[in-house]
């Protein structure tokens, strides 16, 4: 195996030249440098990445903390954010934080902490059972971005406007001509489920129709949620025209249930849901919903904290929020 001192006796010069030339190229002449590389390639030689972590700091890994890796959300949001973090030579370790599904956030902590302990070098967290648990993150001291919405602005964040982006679903219903209007919401614990629920909910009252209990199902943001969902709303004694469903998972779910009851879309009931995921694509009938980019969200979120990790931003959090728009499709 090739070491540092074979490779200074290559180049002529001594370890500590290479060693500098590796870890620290700014205090060594470009001459130097030079020699030092064309010797490491000529050897093949690999610095032990474990000492050189223990010299510079740095572990050249970002910790990416998504709440549940089979929603086809976030494969696009992960590519994104691997391709671009590989650019700069860094690597990239995913967390399953299973929310929904785990709401107490115990998995996220102890992730959380073992981010800390092994010296990562920047975070991004994009799944809501951060929330009530913010203080450990800040306690970590390390550059890190949200995608989501937080209380405080703590971190940096990136986030679309849900409670806009639902006032503009159920309007669009509305002007479709309907007036018994359901909605099948998030998990109310978490702000996106609570601000798309008052978003529908705003629309229905400008337009001076009235917000019934007995219309709103409490959902979870998963498919099954959808199935039961939409079972519940049609069992009503006026049952809803159609239904704002909050995320298209459950949308997914939904179209299930009411293909089985012999329910046509958009002839029975209409629906408009929440993100575009790629399996839309294949789903007859084809789902008019909430669109915005996982791809720009992921590209603002690696911006925020490349310039965090190069220390060319002032102190004060930053928040972006991406643009949405409605995208007309068969379902309603």
């Amino acid at each position: 195996m090739t070491t540092i001192k074979r490779v200074a006796q290559h180049a002529g010069v001594s370890i500590t030249s290479v060693s500098h030339a590796i870890n620290h190229p700014n205090r060594v002449s470009d001459t130097m440098r030079r020699r030092v590389e064309k010797a490491i390639e000529e050897l093949g030689y690999h610095p032990n990445p474990t000492a050189q972590n223990l010299r510079t700091g740095r572990t050249n890994l970002i910790a990416l903390l998504i709440p549940d890796i089979c929603n086809p959300f976030y494969p696009e949001l992960v590519q994104v954010i691997q391709t671009q973090v590989s650019r700069v030579g860094l690597d990239t370790l995913i967390f399953n934080t299973d929310v929904p599904g785990n709401l107490s956030g115990t998995h996220m902590t102890e992730y959380l902490s073992q981010i800390g302990q092994n010296r990562f070098d920047g975070v991004i967290v994009a799944s809501e059972a951060l929330v009530g648990h913010e203080h450990v993150l800040e306690d970590l001291d390390l550059p890190a971005v949200y995608i989501g919405h937080l209380s405080e602005p703590i971190i940096d964040n990136v986030t679309i406007d849900d409670f806009a982006a639902a006032y503009m679903a159920t309007e669009y219903l509305i002007k479709k001509g309907h007036q018994r209007i359901a909605h099948i919401s998030g998990e109310p614990k978490f702000f996106a489920g609570k601000q798309r629920q008052q978003g529908y909910e705003k629309a229905l009252l400008d337009h001076d129709l009235a917000v019934y209990p007995n219309y709103i199902y409490a959902g979870t943001f998963l498919r099954p949620a959808g199935r039961e969902g939409i079972r519940v709303l049609l069992t009503q004694p006026a049952p809803p025209t159609a239904v704002f469903i909050a995320n298209s998972q459950m949308a997914i779910g939904a179209l299930a249930t009411l293909s089985d009851m012999g329910k046509q879309v958009p002839e029975d009931i209409a629906i408009v849901t929440f993100d575009d995921i790629a399996e839309m694509e294949d789903i007859r009938p084809t789902l008019t919903t909430i669109d915005y980019s996982p791809r720009l969200i992921a590209h603002h979120a690696i911006q925020l904290l490349f310039e965090r990790l190069e220390g060319t931003t002032p102190d004060p959090p930053r928040s972006i929020r991406v643009p949405f728009s409605l995208l007309k499709r068969n379902s309603a």
